[in-house]
């Protein structure tokens, strides 16, 4: 399967939201996109489709790993001046058990995939994960209609399992 059906499987995935994410891309990328029949995704199986969301959330992670390690690597540098926070190295929240990584691992989800993913968590653990993440991050979900899909929560509850949120 090539990287442009891929693309549009996990396109398709956002419903109404991929409109959000379809704004950055250059016109010969939706060109690209808009040429591959939604039909084609019919054909795919559920095993299928379950390997690319699985893939595509494993790249996300690893992207976020590599940049928490960059960060660290940052932090470490006997050069810097600047002090870093104590809540990046804390222990999790211990009666949540949510991790400062897992927090700024969320942060860094594109908002539609973190409104999704808030929308899944227990009252008591969304509303802990909400505090932490800060005013900016607050208005631009509240820009956000989450509408629920059967993928959305598979999506969602991969990305809680990986995070260690629930």
């Amino acid at each position: 399967m090539d990287n442009l059906i891929r693309a549009k499987i996990i396109i398709e995935l956002l419903d109404d939201r991929k409109y959000t994410v379809l704004s950055s891309f250059t016109d010969v990328e939706l060109e690209q996109l808009n040429a591959i029949d939604v039909s084609r995704l019919a054909d795919l199986s559920s095993v299928d489709i379950d390997a690319v969301v699985n893939d595509f959330l494993m790249t996300v992670n690893t992207k976020v790993n590599q940049k928490n390690a960059e960060n660290e690597a940052i932090t470490h540098d006997t050069d810097s001046v600047e002090e870093v926070p104590d809540t990046l190295f804390s222990e999790p929240d211990p009666v949540l058990g949510i991790s400062p990584e897992a927090i700024e691992a969320l942060r860094n989800q594109p908002i539609q995939l973190l409104a999704c993913v808030l929308q899944q968590l227990p009252n008591d653990r969304r509303q802990y994960v909400e505090a932490q993440l800060g005013d900016e991050t607050h208005r631009a979900l509240s820009t956000v209609d989450v509408v629920e899909t059967p993928m959305s929560s598979r999506v969602a509850r991969i990305l809680m399992d990986q995070l260690n949120l629930v």
